[in-house]
């Protein structure tokens, strides 16, 4: 088997952080399309091509410190992210650059995913606003297992902003995601919101790690 090309992950991941950034940075008017709120995340989508790019803006009440290991921890994601079924660490290849695998739960008839993705987590401004991006990259290291449809994630992140109190975090996700199989774009495009409850699924994953409360 090929050795890994670390330098192809590096460029992919350093790509997809930026693209991740100026997504999560950008006006709302004039470029957003404005879905709904849910969960006090408000949604809006942005339609590039046949496959849209969805946006999600929340915020969670614990600090970036608290919420950075949580959410880059990924063997331990299912943990948090109930549509998430697994994580692995393929290869690390520096504190800021990774090759990893995440497989994900289907819907009724619908067969789990799985995704080879370029990860990318870095400090961006000097507020201590940290950026975690991935990118699907192939790699014959991470092969697509038994029983998963192998998607395609062309961008899927979120963006940790230090709120001036300290303790809250503005945490805001980007995602572009294609989970392939017979699944045609105007399906995936009205289920494509729902990556944006990742915001979500992390302040009830705290809350509960606190013990202040439980979350349905």
């Amino acid at each position: 088997m090929a050795s890994l090309d670390t330098s192809k992950v590096v460029q992919v991941a350093s790509e997809v952080l930026k693209d991740t950034v100026e997504l999560a940075l950008e006006k709302e008017e004039g470029n957003w399309e404005f879905l709904k709120v849910k969960n006090d995340i408000r949604i809006c989508r942005k339609k590039t091509g046949s496959l849209h790019t969805f946006r999600g803006v929340g915020k969670v009440s614990f600090p970036v410190e608290q919420i950075l290991p949580v959410a880059t921890s990924v063997e331990s994601r299912p943990a948090w992210d109930p549509l998430c079924k697994g994580g692995r660490l393929i290869c690390k290849v520096d504190d800021i650059y990774s090759l990893v695998w995440w497989s994900f739960h289907g819907v009724l008839v619908i067969s789990d995913r799985d995704f080879c993705l370029a990860l990318a987590v870095k400090e961006i401004s000097e507020d201590g606003s940290v950026c975690i991006a991935t990118r699907s990259l192939e790699d014959p290291s991470c092969p697509s297992k038994p029983g998963y449809v192998r998607g395609h994630a062309n961008l899927a992140g979120i963006l940790l902003k230090p709120l001036d109190n300290g303790e809250e975090t503005l945490v805001t996700y980007i995602g572009n995601v294609d989970p392939k199989g017979l699944l045609p774009h105007w399906a995936v495009n009205i289920g494509g919101e729902k990556g944006a409850m990742s915001i979500h699924y992390l302040q009830c994953y705290l809350e509960q790690q606190a013990n202040r409360k439980s979350c349905k």
